[in-house]
């Protein structure tokens, strides 16, 4: 920690996420988000940090108030990634602490402050789970909100980009911005823009 300040792109993420985006590590591993005060940077980040220093071990304050620790380096993500600009990666469970109303929330399926992402094994069939977690919210939710007719599926990572525009549940094609799933371990994110010192 010191007097340097620079803003980056960041993400919440499960601890699993860093091995089921097959980050490539420069520095420390992909279980580097096991301690809720770890932080993963990108190399980028990394460098505009700390230069030529090694920055593994090294304190942060992300937002100007929670210390974090550096527990790992990854290669930059490719520009054709859907997640090309985070920079950071932060474990859910610090998000959590963050935010204790969270385990409060009186009616958890009606939120949806955040994504969920899966990875299925070879054998996973998309459209067999996607039939099969169609009514998963719908059944948890209130009356009310039940009157929405909520549809959970899971939708290729490989199409978020082209194929993201959904009507009545089905896919219609389109390039705006979508909060689908991406296609057996489960990570949460949640997007911020952090101010790291």
């Amino acid at each position: 920690m010191g007097d340097k300040h620079i803003s980056q792109e960041g993400i919440y993420f499960e601890e699993d996420a860093p091995e089921m985006l097959s980050l490539q590590m420069l520095k420390g591993t992909r279980a580097g988000l096991h301690d809720p005060h770890s932080i993963l940077l990108s190399a980028s980040a990394a460098q505009a940090l700390f230069g030529e220093e090694d920055p593994m071990g090294k304190t942060l304050r992300v937002d100007r108030s929670q210390e974090v620790k550096v527990t790992g380096v990854y290669e930059d993500l490719p520009n054709n990634s859907s997640f090309n600009k985070v920079k950071v990666i932060l474990p859910w469970s610090l998000w959590i602490i963050q935010n204790p109303w969270v385990n409060k929330m009186e009616k958890p399926w009606g939120s949806n402050f955040s994504q969920t992402f899966v990875q299925l094994t070879e054998q996973g069939d998309m459209e067999n789970i996607s039939r099969k977690i169609k009514h998963v919210k719908s059944d948890k939710v209130g009356k009310d909100e039940a009157k929405t007719n909520w549809v959970v599926f899971l939708h290729p990572m490989r199409k978020w980009n082209l194929y993201n525009e959904f009507r009545n549940g089905i896919n219609t094609g389109g390039v705006s911005s979508t909060y689908d799933c991406l296609a057996s371990s489960a990570a949460l994110c949640c997007y911020w823009p952090a101010l790291i010192s």
